[in-house]
């Protein structure tokens, strides 16, 4: 409802109840109970957040390598999350404090004793200052009366007087220490103690009340509207920028008149306009004064003046005592005030208390980050840990099997089908896998793993058999020359010198070359080389690589599934939890802010 439309001019207390509750109907489109129970699901969820990932950090065994790091990461996120709901727990508090006299706009009043607080409260309630039994049992709507103890020795009132009361006393309840309200759908009335009675506790309570209040009523009785000590309080009240309503009680005057058979009556009427306007100006310049006198600027206050009895008997119609009362102006005020704000008091301080508190939730669960990355940390440094420790171990396997291989492919030479070869290179291979995976596994705490470890060795066909290397050669030779030469000489000289030696020259070439013919010329050799160790040695040890990668593949991937076994997936789980939570919490602080803007423009 825009504060610029037209005024309400209140007809009487059901009208005024009536627009007062259909405020607090369409105020309750901000959903503030609904927003402050929500709260509870977040402690919820937080704390079984908490409670899962501890359930899962107790299973890792006590040689897990992260078992130390997850424990502190939990112990982190425990105290952050029990700091936070606890800060929540506190924030529900102020909530029910808020609204624990009924949802809607709430007036609390101050005076001095008799100072008309209590008839005025009356009034509000039944539309009479002193209810009888009767008119608290046809009341409708029904006020709900309630009492709160203020720590007096000297209270004159209990739980149970109230209960049967159902109505501030006068004389008695004016008296009392303690604090005592009323309350209609939509709207509260807060009586609080008399000036004169107020301790360390009431005070205390009244302080309370008056934080939470919408409006601040003050009355002054008309017989002495002006005395120093209330403008003090009624300073002290401004002081605490609240709104405030100073109203001028009693405003009326007992007048005797002759009734129709002579006889003498009394009859209540109203103080004159001009007495009533005087008192008003007088008071307000008082108050100004010490207003301007302290330092106060942008005092927020407004006077009138009223009769609760004129209003109750006054000797004229219902509604001309209605308006010549004061009442309609003092109603017709109330829902004006009430009108400016939009929102009412409460409403807007749990919003902002409620906004406040989000914008503060949202930077403690960064909190959480803090802790989650080091432990995130942690996982990926043991992760890093594994790659680097599994590629020495393939190496280290690798190196240790180079001999030994070599050495079984000398000895098995002569098998030229390779069986023992191949069995005793798997042999070879598995003694050294299980002695170097032991070391490896237990080094990440898993000195028994290797007891479920399942090599797997694929068939080593790839060696080829044992067979003799030979190599076919052409090889050209000259020897039967050289011995055609030698048999000519040999000739020629058993013969001698003489006319024999012309006869054995030609026949000692003739025979030369006949053994020459017979041996010259080229032919196919077969050169042996060994067998093929070499080639043997370079298939198995191919084999043996291929054996140490797949089972330092296997042993890696068992490795990092023990190492994240339960971290990984409680860390993401965590972080999402709180993510969603931080998300939630961001859009419902935005949505205040603006809700505010509108509720208080």
């Amino acid at each position: 409802m825009d504060a610029t439309s037209q005024k309400v001019l209140v007809k009487d207390r059901r009208h005024f109840l009536d627009v007062v509750d259909k405020m607090v109907r369409v105020e309750n489109g901000y959903g503030l109970e609904a927003r402050f129970s929500s709260l509870n699901a977040i402690s919820s969820t937080l704390y079984e957040a908490v409670e899962l990932v501890n359930e899962e950090g107790a299973k890792l065994p006590p040689v897990h390598p992260l078992r130390e790091a997850r424990q502190h990461w939990s112990a982190s996120i425990g105290d952050t999350t029990t700091r936070l709901i606890e800060d929540l727990a506190s924030l529900g508090k102020r909530y029910e404090f808020a609204g624990k006299c009924g949802q809607g706009r709430m007036v609390c009043v101050f005076g001095k004793v008799k100072a008309g607080k209590s008839s005025l409260g009356n009034f509000v309630a039944y539309g009479v200052p002193t209810p009888q039994a009767e008119d608290v049992k046809r009341a409708n709507p029904k006020p709900a009366f309630f009492y709160e103890a203020g720590g007096s020795l000297n209270e004159a009132m209990s739980s149970e007087k109230m209960d049967r009361q159902q109505s501030f006393g006068i004389g008695v309840g004016e008296t009392t220490s303690s604090i005592q309200y009323f309350s209609f759908p939509g709207f509260t009335w807060v009586d609080t103690p008399g000036i004169h009675s107020v301790n360390s506790e009431n005070g205390r309570l009244a302080s309370q009340y008056v934080d939470t209040a919408d409006l601040v009523i003050y009355t002054l009785t008309s017989s002495s509207p002006e005395r120093r000590s209330d403008i003090e309080e009624i300073v002290s009240l401004l002081g605490r920028g609240k709104p405030l309503l100073i109203v001028i009680t009693a405003s009326d005057i007992i007048e005797d008149d002759e009734g129709s058979d002579g006889e003498l009556i009394q009859a209540t009427i109203m103080k004159s306009p001009s007495v009533q306007g005087e008192q008003q100006e007088r008071v307000r310049n008082l108050v100004q004064k010490a207003v301007d006198a302290a330092g106060l600027k942008d005092a927020d206050f407004s006077i009138l003046s009223l009769s609760a009895r004129f209003a109750f008997e006054g000797a004229c119609p219902v509604q001309e005592r209605w308006t010549s009362s004061g009442m309609e102006d003092f109603f017709s005020t109330l829902v004006e005030r009430f009108r400016t704000q939009k929102l009412d008091y409460r409403s807007r301080v749990a919003l902002a208390d409620l906004r406040t508190s989000l914008l503060k939730l949202s930077e403690d669960l960064k909190v959480y980050e803090a802790a989650s990355s080091r432990f995130e940390k942690a996982i990926l440094q043991k992760e890093a840990e594994v790659r680097v420790e599994c590629g020495a171990f393939e190496t280290d396997i690798k190196k240790s099997l180079r001999d030994v291989t070599n050495s079984l492919v000398i000895k098995n030479s002569k098998d030229q089908l390779n069986l023992a070869l191949k069995n005793e290179l798997r042999a070879a291979f598995l003694a050294s896998l299980q002695e170097r995976g032991k070391n490896l596994l237990g080094r990440f705490g898993r000195d028994q793993g290797m007891q479920a470890f399942r090599a797997k060795l694929k068939e080593p066909d790839r060696i080829p058999r044992f067979r003799e290397i030979t190599e076919t050669r052409m090889h050209k030779s000259e020897l039967g020359s050289n011995i055609a030469a030698a048999a000519g000489t040999a000739i020629g000289g058993i013969a001698g010198a003489g006319w024999l030696s012309l006869i054995t020259a030609p026949v000692g070439g003739f025979v030369g070359k006949m053994a020459g013919s017979l041996l010259d010329g080229e032919k196919e050799v077969k050169v042996s080389h060994g067998p093929n160790i070499g080639e043997v040695f370079n298939s198995a040890y191919a084999v043996i690589e291929d054996w140490a990668r797949e089972n330092r593949k296997q042993l890696q991937t068992s490795l990092e599934q023990w190492v994240q076994e339960g971290n990984q997936t409680s860390l993401s789980f965590f972080n999402e939890e709180v993510r969603g939570i931080a998300a939630s919490v961001n859009h419902s602080a935005k949505r205040i802010e603006e809700e505010l803007a509108n509720g208080n423009s």
